[in-house]
């Protein structure tokens, strides 16, 4: 609008005009990107097998992270001979960000030496563990209510689980891809886990994917993809178990990138499942974990998905804990630090009489365990070849063992079996 002086006057309302062109949102710059840590692999793993990251976090110019694809180059690689091996990755752009500078990702890969014939655990889950002072904790990780499709509201389950021994349980009520809410705090309910002695954990069952055990975090669940739910886990510093995965048509090696890909976040298998319903898991597990060790260890889980009466207490784990703490929990899923069992009578005793493990020992060599238990008729040792011997101690020496990722043992009664986690084995 024109502004008139002395004079001049404007009876057409004559206008000025002027046109203002906005320019797109720029680019981003990647500035730098995540190290990756070292991979320590057998002599004579193939690079495919390394288990190198399939993303990686960059840095922007303006300080802001997000995920970028990454494939990696073999390079100078030889799985034939022992050494170090720096390989370099090539990042792949998204909308928005731009790498001008030709930033890449790096890894260092250390091919261990020729194996012999002496086999060792390089890796014990039990190895931080007091047995002396630590305390059994039985412990469910998947539990239903009213809050989606159980049939006891969340105080009434709480007490059953309580009145049954537990002194860890989370209530892991569906969210589907439309999101829903944790169950949580208990104290919504009524209910004061401290004032039971009991030890709550937040979480829930991711469901619009590969249903998926979500711990020590709020997230809703909002989405179907399985890498965004894993991601959204992580940013919350949660931790995650993927639930009964005989019920989905997934190849080992979809498994193999995800634990790869999530390591300490992505921490377990559940291998028993509302009494067993999936007896193939146990399979798949030990599977698995010939793929993805010795970078990474899969922890196994037993879990009543409990969504009506006669599907409790048939299934639990013993952790392993000098406390009873979020901190002290943590650090037994992390560490593999506890064992579980499959009751399928399902008593509900506080001392349920599954075999107890009280003691394991590894000799200073790592070539003799030892496993001290109660209530316990016989102990079958196996390994991902197959079973490698019985009795409460083997030997390593004493077996072939070429081809064999780990050992773990399984002990049976005539009410049900407990399983330690695998003690993963070292050729040198």
């Amino acid at each position: 609008t024109l502004t008139m002086k002395t004079g001049v006057v404007n009876p057409d309302g004559v206008k000025a005009s002027a046109q203002i062109v906005v320019n797109e949102k720029p680019d981003l710059k990647v500035a730098s990107v995540a190290s990756v840590s070292t991979k320590y692999v057998d002599y004579g793993t193939p690079f495919g097998s390394v288990g190198l990251p399939s993303t990686i976090e960059a840095t922007l110019e303006d300080g802001s992270k997000t995920n970028l694809g990454v494939t990696w180059s073999k390079g100078s690689y030889d799985e034939n001979v022992a050494g170090t091996y720096t390989v370099e990755g090539t990042l792949t752009m998204k909308t928005g960000v731009v790498n001008p500078d030709g930033v890449k990702a790096s890894a260092q890969i250390v091919v261990n030496e020729e194996p012999n014939a002496k086999v060792f655990v390089s890796y014990n889950p039990y190895g931080k563990v007091n047995w002396d002072t630590y305390s059994q904790n039985k412990a469910n990780f998947h539990t239903h209510t009213r809050e989606s499709d159980g049939g006891r509201v969340p105080n009434e389950v709480i007490d059953l689980y309580h009145g049954a021994g537990y002194k860890i349980l989370s209530l892991t009520d569906h969210a589907y891809a439309s999101g829903h809410p944790t169950t949580w705090p208990w104290t919504k309910w009524g209910k004061d886990p401290v004032q039971l002695g009991m030890l709550a954990v937040e979480g829930n069952e991711v469901s619009g994917t590969d249903h998926t055990g979500s711990f020590f975090s709020s997230y809703d669940g909002s989405t179907n993809d399985i890498r965004t739910a894993l991601n959204e886990i992580k940013s919350r510093n949660g931790m995650a178990v993927f639930f009964h995965p005989g019920r989905y048509n997934r190849s080992d090696s979809w498994y193999q990138t995800f634990y790869n890909d999530f390591d300490k976040t992505l921490v377990g298998m559940e291998v028993y499942n509302q009494g067993d319903r999936h007896p193939g898991d146990r399979a798949k597990w030990d599977r698995v974990n010939a793929l993805v060790m010795p970078n990474v260890v899969v922890f196994g889980y037993s879990n009543d998905d409990m969504h009506a009466d006669h599907e409790l207490f048939r299934n639990y784990q013993f952790m392993l804990m000098p406390s009873l703490t979020e901190g002290a929990l943590r650090e037994s899923m992390l560490n593999g630090a506890f064992y579980f069992s499959y009751e399928p009578g399902g008593s509900g005793n506080i001392n349920p009489p599954v075999p107890r493990i009280s003691r394991i020992e590894v000799t200073s060599g790592g070539t003799v365990i030892t496993i001290s238990a109660t209530n316990t008729s016989s102990v079958t040792w196996r390994t991902n070849k197959g079973v490698a011997g019985t009795g409460a101690s083997i030997d390593l020496k004493t077996l072939d063992l070429e081809g064999a990722k780990f050992i773990r043992a399984e002990l049976q009664n005539g009410s049900g079996k407990s399983y330690t986690q695998p003690f993963v084995l070292q050729s040198n």
